[in-house]
């Protein structure tokens, strides 16, 4: 038992060493820079998707050809996918400053950056759907530029044909497929924020203790 409690004593006096944690904090800036990188790529994937669905638009008019119009739905789902795979990282990035930075380090006083960025104040106060706005908003993008290409497909007045209708059919399939990347997203989004509020919970009335 004392050589537990001095093998504890002895991590606590590390863990306080200047040159430790200059290490720590130098991690823990990159790891911020890194995140912030993450929620900037999201952001250019959505504006690459307006992007896309403005050119092939015009395309489709100009031609007046349907297909133009139902390439868009596919190139909207990888899109998506990239959007969702970047957030993924954010979270996996957010938990890992909370987990072995700011908990192990800090005993939760820093700022819980995987819940908000933006007012430090808010942080902790944040509403329990609060970030899952990005995900609606910003994936409604995908969604709703996939229904206006085919209904701009649809409204050409094409040619009926198997080749039109399958590529129609395949097309609302892909929307669908679209809807539940997007919900598998929020609902592990929902899942992270849950367990990331409860630790700061419990880091806080520690605190107070």
């Amino acid at each position: 038992m004392a050589d537990q409690l001095l093998s504890q004593e002895q991590e606590r006096n590390a863990l306080t060493q200047p040159e430790v944690m200059s290490a720590v904090l130098a991690e823990y800036t990159a790891m911020r820079t890194e995140l912030l990188k993450h929620i900037e790529i999201r952001y250019q994937v959505i504006n690459y998707s307006l992007v896309i669905a403005g050119v092939l638009f015009g395309i489709g008019f100009n031609t007046r050809q349907p297909a133009t119009f139902l390439a868009y739905p596919v190139l909207a789902m990888l899109l998506c996918w990239m959007w969702v795979d970047n957030g993924n990282t954010i979270m996996m990035i957010g938990s890992y400053i909370r987990d072995e930075i700011e908990m192990r380090y800090f005993q939760g006083r820093a700022i819980c950056w995987e819940l908000h960025i933006g007012d430090p104040k808010n942080y902790r106060n944040e509403s329990r759907n609060g970030n899952n706005k990005d995900v609606v908003w910003s994936g409604s993008t995908f969604l709703i530029t996939q229904v206006i290409s085919i209904t701009l497909a649809v409204i050409l007045k094409p040619e009926w044909n198997t080749f039109f209708k399958s590529g129609l059919v395949f097309n609302v399939l892909v929307i669908v497929a679209t809807v539940w990347l997007l919900r598998q997203h929020r609902k592990k989004l929902e899942a992270h924020l849950q367990g990331a509020r409860t630790a700061w919970k419990i880091a806080a009335r520690s605190a107070h203790e």
